[in-house]
């Protein structure tokens, strides 16, 4: 019974990150981020997002600006985005019922005329609560295409 509720677990922790990234990576429309202030576009993401952070790492995200560096580089490039896979590794378990994971996406930067996919690295922390899952830290390396992108714009 333990192995089946765990791979459900696993099956549903899969599916909430998937759920997660896919609400922080889908940018289909640039019309609706131009010219509002960084305030108003981290407020966007923040609503779209918060059910799934704890309150801590929430506060955490918005105070590092975490929510605008997709939208940024969205802008900057003048590109839609998409998110088209994750694959999710577990590290480790923790004492307090969290669950320690890396994670890869593939995210597409695209537009009528060209696509973009680049590769980025992360790690996040879940806390399961019986059937309740909430991130309690997400981290994610910046890569070379954000990094020039956002040169670019300054």
């Amino acid at each position: 019974m333990t192995a089946c509720s765990e791979s459900t677990t696993e099956h549903n922790i899969e599916a909430f990150v998937k759920d997660y990234k896919t609400k922080q990576y889908t940018i289909n429309d640039l019309t609706q981020l131009a010219g509002k202030h960084p305030v108003e576009i981290n407020a966007i993401f923040t609503e779209k997002l918060e059910s799934y952070l704890s309150e801590d790492e929430l506060e955490n995200l918005t105070i590092n600006r975490f929510f605008l560096v997709t939208p940024n580089v969205a802008i900057a490039a003048n590109k839609k985005v998409k998110l088209e896979t994750i694959s999710l590794e577990k590290v480790e378990d923790n004492e307090d019922g969290s669950i320690n994971y890396n994670y890869t996406l593939e995210i597409d930067y695209y537009d009528d005329q060209s696509s973009e996919i680049i590769e980025k690295e992360g790690q996040l922390t879940i806390l399961v609560n019986d059937d309740e899952l909430k991130i309690t830290r997400d981290w994610e390396k910046m890569t070379q295409f954000e990094e020039e992108v956002l040169s670019r714009s300054h």
